[in-house]
């Protein structure tokens, strides 16, 4: 088997696993809402990031790697704000 295959698909269901272990650990209803929107919007643009690595041809696929170092750098803040958010929730769900 190619590598290159093998580790997409080992990618691919690193991140299934990790999107419902996160959306399976949640406790509350609104929780719950929150993450499936925000798994929703990873996976989204990640899809369509890499679905537009195949489709754009290979002198202007250069310029997709811009946004795309743009999103990466700015993952590790969004999940910082996305885990501030979710305590926030199951502080509020806890006190209602």
């Amino acid at each position: 088997m190619n590598s290159g295959l093998l580790g997409a698909i080992v990618g691919l269901l690193g991140g299934a696993v990790g999107t419902y272990l996160s959306i399976k650990n949640t406790s509350r209803p609104k929780e719950r809402r929150f993450m499936l929107k925000t798994a929703l919007v990873l996976w989204i643009v990640l899809g369509v990031m890499v679905f537009l690595l195949f489709i754009i041809p290979i002198p202007q696929r250069w310029l997709l790697w811009i946004p795309f170092f743009i999103v990466m750098t700015a993952m590790p803040f969004a999940i910082l704000a996305g885990n501030k958010r979710q305590a926030q929730i199951r502080s509020e769900e806890k006190h209602s």
